[in-house]
């Protein structure tokens, strides 16, 4: 591998543990507990493809009282 290879792999990796960083620094692993209509029907309120989705988080709001957020790092479905 030439020296110029190197520097740009390194340059890369260096680049990916910074930005790696940056989201650990700016999400927690996991959010602190909030209502399901307080954390998503603001989100979805213009959701119109799919029609039963606000019906469905009446569904689970009705069953459920809280739910918590994870942080979207691709290790997300261990947690």
């Amino acid at each position: 591998m030439s020296s110029d290879q190197q520097k740009t792999d390194e340059s890369t990796l260096q680049q990916m543990e910074d930005i790696k960083q940056s989201i650990i620094d700016s999400q927690p692993l996991i959010s602190e507990a909030s209502s399901i209509n307080a954390a998503l029907r603001d989100e979805y309120k213009d959701n119109t493809d799919s029609p039963g989705f606000l019906p469905g988080l009446d569904y689970l709001n009705k069953k459920y009282t809280n739910m918590r957020r994870v942080r979207g790092d691709g290790n997300c479905f261990y947690r």
